[in-house]
């Protein structure tokens, strides 16, 4: 799910509070204590589309109010209120380890391996 954020179309596919489609972020990353307000169930099934929709996000919350909850409920408020959904156009998954963003086997192996060193003297393998 780290390399994986979502650019906003229709919302249908996306999740309101585990995927990352607010300013590459999740809600849950986001909005933690918010989030333990919302019941597991819910948290899975909340598309953005329906969260949105005059918002129903809202609702979701069940759990505690404490002031920590409060606070990133009113974060989360500001920056769903300039949301525009595109009914024509489709979520589409961003993939931040390739400069078209387009996920590829290639790509997923090469970012595995950021960071790695080679070991000088290694064995390149079985002869």
């Amino acid at each position: 799910m780290a390399s994986i954020s979502i650019e906003l179309g229709d919302d249908t596919r996306s999740f309101f509070w585990t995927d990352r489609w607010l300013q590459g972020k999740s809600i849950k990353d986001l909005a933690p204590c918010l989030c333990n307000a919302i019941g597991l169930c819910i948290q899975r099934k909340r598309t953005v589309a329906e969260g949105l929709q005059e918002d129903l996000w809202i609702r979701d919350i069940t759990g505690a109010l404490t002031v920590q909850v409060l606070l990133d409920y009113l974060m989360i408020w500001d920056l769903t209120r300039n949301i525009v959904l595109h009914p024509e156009i489709p979520d589409r998954l961003i993939w931040k380890w390739t400069g078209d963003h387009t996920f590829s086997t290639a790509s997923a192996n090469r970012a595995f391996f950021i960071g790695q060193y080679s070991i000088p003297g290694k064995d390149s393998g079985p002869r």
